[in-house]
């Protein structure tokens, strides 16, 4: 079983986002740690100071319409356990109006589990044989709902599972 945790959205809020990966870790083994954009600049930060005792992870990140002058890439696609799993800010395709977009992107690219931010709603929603998930914001500046992040967990037979993990911190 790999498990994935995704954020998004920590718009400058270094300290949210870092209180929110140590509870990743503290929640469980992570092998794979993904920022889906606005905020990258303290992502980096974050990830580059992990204490020891937080075993390495993969990590990943794509950037997002608040990201200028970031260094990344819009999005990416990538397979863990044989699924592939495309991920994005999800600004450029629409994420606040519809998923539809997202999802025929990912159906485009053959993956069957597509992340983005954006919305700072989080959501889990499947269709069209994409499961589609938001992890929320680390610093929800519209108050829509509870900061969270996302985990989804792909076992070694490729079964994805995925939940929504609030946390109190939220200020």
């Amino acid at each position: 079983m790999k498990r994935i945790v995704a954020f998004s959205d920590s718009h400058g809020d270094r300290n949210q986002l870092e209180k929110a990966v140590y509870q990743a870790y503290e929640d469980g083994h992570v092998d794979e740690l993904l920022f889906l954009g606005d905020g990258v600049r303290e992502w980096e930060q974050v990830i580059s100071h992990l204490p020891y005792q937080y075993p390495q992870a993969a990590t990943r990140h794509v950037l997002g319409n608040n990201d200028m002058g970031c260094l990344g890439v819009n999005e990416i696609l990538f397979e863990v356990n044989g699924v592939r799993i495309f991920a994005c800010h999800g600004h450029w395709i629409g994420v606040k109006t519809s998923l539809t977009r997202l999802m025929y992107k990912a159906m485009q690219m053959e993956a069957t589990v597509a992340l983005y931010g954006h919305t700072h709603y989080a959501q889990i929603e499947e269709g069209n044989g994409v499961l589609t998930v938001c992890p929320g914001s680390v610093r929800d500046t519209y108050r829509r709902t509870a900061c969270a992040y996302a985990e989804v967990c792909v076992a070694d037979n490729g079964q994805v599972t995925a939940r929504l993990v609030p946390w109190d911190s939220c200020e």
